[in-house]
């Protein structure tokens, strides 16, 4: 059994995935991103919360059966050009783990595809990549909160941080910092 984590999960992922894209298309016109393993829910579908949701991968359907290989290498070894660019001092170039998913049967690669999942088997994915953009004190004021287990209904936090005002930013987003609290 291998155990493929971080950005390498999603290399494989999007092999094996019915549709392969590593992340959602934007459409501008409604500023929904979906057809891709990190997408919204569709339309169609009842959902709690209207936040970001990673659909759980689909297997293609031409794998059922199949015995399917992935291969872990550094990067290094498999593309001359990286090899170069790590073996160059002048740069911050690092040898990278390189997973290849491959047919066992054919022993070829086993490229992404575009296709449609039937599935949508959604999981809510509450990472919210702006959470940084707070200033240091109002952020762990945040941390601070959740760790110690505190109601997180809006009015006890505002009040909490009404309460703290004097450890945190001059202008703390208080709403922003509501909502990084409820859905932590």
């Amino acid at each position: 059994m291998l155990v493929v984590d971080r950005t390498a999960s999603v290399s494989v992922a999007r092999a094996l995935d019915v549709n392969g894209a590593t992340l959602a298309g934007m459409d501008y016109d409604t500023g929904r991103v979906n057809t891709g393993l990190i997408e919204y829910a569709p339309d169609d579908v009842e959902t709690e919360v209207s936040s970001r949701y990673a659909r759980n991968p689909e297997l293609r359907e031409e794998l059922y059966g199949a015995e399917v290989g992935i291969m872990v290498t550094r990067r290094s070894e498999v593309d001359e050009e990286y090899a170069e660019l790590v073996n160059d001092s002048s740069n911050d170039a690092r040898d990278m783990m390189w997973y290849t998913v491959f047919d066992m049967e054919t022993e070829e690669g086993i490229e992404p595809v575009e296709g449609e999942p039937v599935g949508y088997s959604f999981l809510e994915w509450r990472f919210d990549p702006t959470a940084g953009n707070l200033p240091d004190q109002d952020w762990e004021f945040v941390q601070q909160y959740i760790d110690n287990g505190l109601p997180t209904d809006e009015e006890t936090i505002i009040e909490n941080i009404e309460q703290n005002s004097d450890e945190l930013s001059a202008s703390p987003n208080t709403e922003r910092m509501v909502g990084l609290i409820q859905n932590l």
